[in-house]
């Protein structure tokens, strides 16, 4: 009888879990859980090739990775590690001399990556400007 019990507590504190566990995150995968909004935005007078081109440059980050979608007029680049995306900055060109921009960083268990944003938008902001390596 004791056996009986034991077996159905144990059954029940594992559906606990396991409900607990859906409600909390739903059925979203590993990448949805660490979604990312845009924490910074913005519109340049650049074209969005020159502008992505120039602040990838200016950052010279180590695991910088480019994926560019020519049909969108798109260019994302991002840092990745272990499957989790840390950082991504999207440049969507809007016209031929005006490009939407926006910085977006995964808050992790560790904290968010660190000032990797700050140095995205001061380097946006230098690629922009008329005197800059993008502007020409």
């Amino acid at each position: 009888m004791q056996n009986l019990k034991r077996a159905t507590t144990g059954v029940a504190i594992g559906a606990g879990l396991l409900a607990f566990a859906f409600t909390v995150f739903g059925c979203a995968g590993h990448q949805e859980l660490l979604s990312q909004v845009p924490q910074k935005f913005g519109t340049a007078a650049v074209d969005y090739q020159a502008l992505a081109a120039c602040v990838a440059a200016r950052l010279d980050q180590p695991g910088l990775i480019k994926s560019d979608f020519p049909t969108q007029r798109r260019i994302r680049l991002s840092v990745d590690s272990g499957g989790v995306r840390y950082f991504e900055i999207e440049f969507r060109g809007t016209a031929p001399k005006s490009t939407d921009w926006s910085v977006s960083v995964v808050n992790t268990i560790w904290g968010a990556f660190p000032g990797l944003a700050e140095k995205a938008t001061t380097a946006i902001n230098v690629c922009a400007t008329p005197n800059s390596a993008a502007a020409s």
